[in-house]
């Protein structure tokens, strides 16, 4: 998919990544609650701006943005963790999920980690299929609460890279 790039989520992209995160399908997906912009401008600027073990993109459609993703445990030197992959419900199904998943894998080994991992809640049935359909194995099954909280099933996927 050629028209996909990937650029390190930057200030100005926020008020995407606010309407991105406040819809109602992805907040009924991801089990979250709604924040306003001036909430995720603290979260760019005081933790995820210099973390030296956490990288943010925003995924592209040619010129238009049209996901999140969000890779941490850089710092690890083991595994590396897709610890959020959001796409426009408009623009899911079209191929975006598995080229970020390889984007994530790629830029994992290029830091030298030996392993991917991500954890989903059992319910999300789309996560399961993209990282079943992309080699992941489940490693663990596990109670966890989810940010609107209530207590969840939580699968865990690894794959070695």
């Amino acid at each position: 998919m050629k028209e996909i790039s990937y650029r390190p989520l930057a200030e100005k992209e926020l008020l995407f990544l606010t309407d991105l995160l406040n819809r109602k399908e992805i907040i009924d997906s991801l089990h979250t609650i709604a924040r306003g912009y001036e909430e995720w401008l603290h979260y760019y600027r005081d933790f995820w701006q210099h973390d030296p073990d956490e990288r943010n993109f925003v995924i592209f459609h040619e010129e238009l943005p049209v996901g999140w993703l969000k890779l941490n445990g850089l710092e690890d030197g083991k595994i590396g963790w897709i610890s959020m992959l959001v796409i426009l419900p408009e623009w899911q199904g079209k191929g975006i999920g598995r080229n970020a998943v390889t984007f994530s894998e790629d830029f994992f080994r290029k830091n030298r980690l030996i392993q991917c991992g991500i954890q989903i809640t059992a319910d999300n049935q789309k996560a399961r299929a993209l990282y079943s359909g992309c080699g992941y194995q489940v490693q663990e099954e596990k109670d966890t609460q989810s940010e609107d909280g209530i207590s969840r099933k939580a699968v865990v996927f690894q794959k070695r890279l």
